[in-house]
């Protein structure tokens, strides 16, 4: 009875440790998957951005050493619409920021909140631009956006382009020696000539754009 209840003990406590195990190895597959990464990058303060969690991955090419990533990624028109939104609050909130920080009256700006100064630097839709009250789009030839080609085929409309990358001032993560190695990501999504959408993705310093 005694040998019993030892052998039960001995059994929980492999499985405890198999079960710990399987969480630790789990987690690490997660850290390296497109989706964590790109949340731990994209947005630079918030981490509340990612590809969505059931999409096709396409392609995902991802330097550990420096961090740069180009991927592509298949998804849907209700993801799409859920992006568009994203980004657009992201943009707004980034806006926000620069207002509440062009308004600041005091001696030291660092008074402000986290919020405000840790804000991640989000363009608009750079797709569009708006002329006398007016939005329109922008002709912009695909293939001159990023330098892989792979990332847009077969293109038929191209929906959203944003820029992202860490606000300067007193905010920023960079010394000033280092203003011309922050990285920046560029999202876009598009629609291809069989009604597909993709959402693509790159990241890198701007001296590696070629």
């Amino acid at each position: 009875m005694k040998g019993d209840k030892v052998k039960t003990k001995i059994k929980i406590g492999i499985i405890l440790v198999l079960s710990m195990l399987m969480i630790i190895i789990c987690r690490n597959i997660y850290k390296q998957s497109p989706r964590y990464i790109i949340k731990d990058t994209v947005m630079w303060y918030e981490k509340d951005f990612t590809i969505p969690l059931f999409c096709k991955k396409v392609r995902f090419e991802y330097d550990d050493e420096t961090g740069e990533y180009a991927g592509k990624f298949l998804i849907t028109k209700k993801q799409v619409d859920k992006i568009k939104k994203k980004l657009i609050s992201a943009s707004a909130r980034y806006g926000d920021s620069l207002f509440a920080q062009n308004e600041y009256e005091g001696e030291d700006i660092r008074e402000l909140s986290e919020k405000i100064l840790n804000t991640t630097d989000v363009s608009r839709n750079l797709l569009y631009t708006t002329d006398m009250g007016k939005v329109k789009k922008i002709d912009i030839d695909s293939q001159k956006i990023f330098p892989e080609s792979w990332l847009i085929e077969n293109e038929e409309n191209l929906i959203l382009l944003y820029a992202i990358m860490p606000q300067y001032g007193y905010a920023r993560l960079f010394n000033e020696s280092d203003i011309k190695n922050v990285p920046i990501s560029y999202v876009l999504i598009y629609m291809d000539k069989e009604g597909k959408y993709y959402f693509c993705i790159k990241r890198a310093e701007p001296s590696n754009w070629e």
